[in-house]
């Protein structure tokens, strides 16, 4: 008797296990994009054409520290 009302249950946590394992996944791809993508930046930055004006610098130091400080956010949520 005890183990037909476990047995719902048990299912159930199985679902659980499978929708998280699949939402982990996807969190892993988007971080693993991100870091991409931010990687593609910083390189296109530093290979790129020598910048004149220090304010065009500034702007394009804060674009890439904001696209860091999201990454960051993103991999602590993941391990959360």
């Amino acid at each position: 008797m005890l183990t037909h009302q476990l047995e719902p249950l048990a299912q159930q946590q199985i679902d659980g296990i499978m929708e998280l394992n699949t939402s982990s996944f996807q969190a892993e791809e988007a971080l693993s994009k991100g870091h991409e993508q931010l990687h593609n930046v910083i390189v296109n930055t530093i290979a790129g054409e020598p910048v004149v004006d220090g304010m065009q610098q500034m702007v394009a130091a804060m674009g890439m520290i904001s696209n860091l400080e999201k990454f960051v956010h993103e991999v602590n949520n993941l391990y959360l």
